[in-house]
């Protein structure tokens, strides 16, 4: 949860209108899984909301899995289309089998919990250990192979980029400032940092990797770089890391962790932003 329900809607609406704004001014059908990215963090804030003030948190709490899980889908598709190259549609019938589970399982069997840190929601897959195993396969697997290939991709058309040595530094500290707020958040759950310590250095180091990722892409020099679609791509997979922290690592060490999904989310969708406002000019492609 987003600390409280008024912020975790005006996340949500914040995301439901960068997505409807992207989904107006597409200049291409290729780049529309990055704005059902964005609708499914809006969704799934959304979910924490009702879970949180209505009656039905079995109901709401199956919406949330279902719409986390179909993330690493998506989020491998976008990337294949950003390569111009073919996915395998494969990822899809597996997001599919995963969220036909969660759906058909009964909402008394979906565990739910809205306290004053956080939404806890287990379902059946994570009470099988065979199910638990697939499912975090799924969630990882695709996504790391298609960013290495996008990784690849770059790094090759990266030997003719001329780009200024410190303007490389400068759009590294974009991915080292998103992994320092993912080393932080770790070492607040290894060694018990009070909640509210966590909370405030966690935001505050999400605060500074947007301010990084806004000077950068103030340089028109730089945002119009495939080394700074890279560094995008990068903030945007690295939510795979915070949701495996929030809903697998933390719960299992019943850590009693603040959420910053909020505040990550926005980093996540102001990263979509920029990147598709430069994307037709940017040389990403084969």
């Amino acid at each position: 949860m987003c600390f409280t329900p008024l912020v975790s809607i005006a996340t949500a609406a914040t995301e439901f209108s960068v997505a409807g704004y992207l989904w107006k001014t597409l200049s291409s059908r290729r780049l529309l899984p990055f704005v059902v990215f964005i609708l499914l963090l809006g969704t799934y804030q959304f979910t924490e909301f009702m879970l949180c003030t209505t009656d039905y948190a079995g109901l709401w709490g199956k919406v949330g899995i279902a719409t986390y899980s179909l993330l690493p889908a998506v989020m491998y598709h976008q990337m294949y289309n950003l390569m111009n190259k073919p996915y395998r549609k494969e990822v899809y019938i597996i997001a599919s089998f995963f969220i036909g589970l969660i759906v058909l399982t009964p909402s008394s069997a979906i565990n739910s919990t809205c306290n004053v840190l956080h939404v806890s929601t287990q379902s059946i897959i994570f009470k099988n250990i065979f199910l638990e195993i697939g499912y975090w396969a799924y969630y990882i697997i695709f996504p790391t192979i298609a960013f290495i290939s996008f990784t690849k991709m770059i790094i090759k058309t990266q030997r003719s980029n001329t780009l200024r040595y410190g303007y490389k530094i400068a759009i590294m500290l974009i991915p080292m400032a998103i992994l320092l707020s993912e080393i932080y958040f770790i070492f607040s759950l290894l060694y018990k940092v009070d909640w509210e310590m966590s909370w405030v250095i966690s935001s505050a180091l999400v605060v500074i990797t947007m301010l990084i990722i806004g000077a950068v892409a103030s340089v028109p020099s730089l945002q119009s770089t495939p080394s700074f679609v890279w560094a995008m791509q990068f903030v945007i997979i690295s939510s795979l890391i915070t949701g495996i922290l929030l809903y697998m690592v933390f719960p299992e060490f019943r850590y009693n962790y603040p959420s910053i999904y909020c505040q990550f989310a926005l980093l996540y969708t102001l990263s979509i932003l920029l990147l598709l406002k430069n994307i037709d000019q940017i040389p990403v492609s084969e």
